[in-house]
């Protein structure tokens, strides 16, 4: 029977996952020792001797009168100047991250140098590279729409970490720091299954047909279920001249549930439907994934980003001595339920 950690050697541990993931920044100063203890639920005595173990091995500066501190560790990489193309910065899937992006490297006084968004990326490595840059954060594309970037980047030895890979494809080039998908479809899923729903729809757009986790969890949850995923049941925007022609084929389909990749997609199909005088929601219990600002006030299920984590251990890697190793870093987000998943199946009628 394996024993239980001790609370001493639990906030030992503790406090160093929480230095090494970048959770606690360089010359950052701790909460006070008391406020320590309270947390791990030890005495004061013995928080003061764990970081006294800490300062030893190399984590900790202790400074009388002023506080105790986190210590740079020796074997991290440091980042010069962040180069970070501006890819969709409008959208509002994006934005936030960018936002993330900006504040935690202020936070570890990291210059970031952004791309203009008329600039291609092309250009603006070269440019970044010019600048000092000796790392990167990167959002995606699919294959066909890359034209070599990897290669670029790789030419030039530039640190790169890429962020929601959905394609999956550069994380055997790079260290990727990703959504768990598979996981979010599969919690929302799980509530539709409760709910009685056994007709699902997967509605995603064409540019990412190739979002492969999001297709794999869908499959995987109706083969446990022993239900089938008839060929209908994949949908791709781009099939449909109109979002009207789309509702139509899920209400042939015998539809009770939807599941859209984007918060986007959903919603342009709500309010499409809204201007014909139909309300999908009480035709359809309807998810989707990234919570936009927008998703709240339509009362749409989704699937949140943890944004500040996908973040943070971006910037671990870029700093990691074994980024080499093309470390892929998968984040559960949060599943956020409201009233659009709400209702239990009804047959849709024209």
């Amino acid at each position: 029977m394996i024993k239980p950690l001790k609370k001493s050697e639990r906030m030992k541990r503790g406090l160093i996952s929480r230095i090494r993931s970048g959770e606690f920044s360089a010359e950052e100063r701790l909460a006070p020792i008391g406020d320590l203890a309270k947390e791990y639920g030890i005495s004061y005595v013995t928080a003061h001797k764990v970081l006294g173990e800490l300062e030893k091995e190399g984590f900790l500066t202790c400074r009388n009168g002023v506080g105790v501190f986190v210590r740079r560790l020796e074997n991290q990489i440091e980042i010069r100047k962040l180069a970070v193309p501006l890819r969709l910065q409008n959208n509002p899937v994006f934005a936030p991250f960018f936002e993330e992006i900006a504040h935690f490297a202020s936070r570890e006084n990291i210059p970031v140098m952004f791309g203009a968004s008329s600039e291609s990326e092309p250009e603006f490595i070269e440019e970044a590279i010019a600048a000092g840059c000796n790392a990167m954060l990167r959002f995606p594309g699919p294959a066909r729409m890359e034209h070599g970037i990897y290669e670029l980047l790789r030419k030039h030895s530039l640190r790169t970490v890429i962020l929601n890979d959905w394609w999956q494809e550069g994380a055997g080039e790079f260290p990727c720091v990703r959504s768990d998908e598979g996981r979010g479809i599969t919690t929302i899923l799980e509530h539709l299954y409760k709910l009685g729903h056994r007709k699902i729809a997967l509605v995603q757009e064409a540019v990412f047909a190739e979002r492969c986790e999001l297709s794999k969890a869908f499959h995987r949850w109706h083969h446990r279920y022993g239900l089938a995923v008839t060929h209908d049941a994949l949908i791709y925007t781009a099939d449909f001249k109109n979002k009207l022609d789309l509702i139509q084929h899920l209400v042939e389909g015998g539809f009770s549930a939807v599941f859209f990749s984007f918060d986007l997609v959903a919603l342009r199909l709500i309010e499409s439907a809204a201007d014909s005088g139909r309300d999908l929601r009480k035709m359809f219990c309807i998810a989707a994934f990234d919570d936009i600002p927008e998703s709240a006030s339509w009362e749409l299920t989704t699937v949140r980003h943890n944004i500040p984590v996908l973040v943070r251990e971006a910037f671990r890697l870029l700093r990691s001595p074994d980024y080499d190793k093309h470390e892929v870093c998968v984040i559960p987000g949060e599943c956020v339920f409201r009233a659009s998943t709400s209702r239990h199946p009804e047959v849709s009628s024209p």
